[in-house]
């Protein structure tokens, strides 16, 4: 199981929209904030400046956990397994 590594924020965003149906997201100068389910995760933002910026698994991981999909996640994100 990896834990280490970077995922690209748009190939997380696809995954989102399939596994957390009306999700909200609010940016901020630091955060990417996602709302669903009356829960809240913030992630880093990324390199400034970047449109599609990486970000570390250990926080993707995190958000998918926070939301209870971490498994139906891991079985389509192949760098969470």
């Amino acid at each position: 199981m990896s834990s280490s590594g970077q995922i690209r924020w748009s190939k997380i965003r696809g995954h989102l929209n399939r596994l957390l149906p009306g999700w909200k997201l609010r940016v901020t100068d630091h955060h990417r904030t996602i709302r669903y389910g009356g829960r809240v995760v913030q992630l880093s933002k990324g390199a400034h400046g970047r449109s599609d910026p990486e970000i570390p698994i250990r926080e993707v991981k995190h958000l998918f956990r926070v939301f209870e999909k971490l498994d139906e996640a891991r079985k389509t994100i192949r760098q969470l397994r």
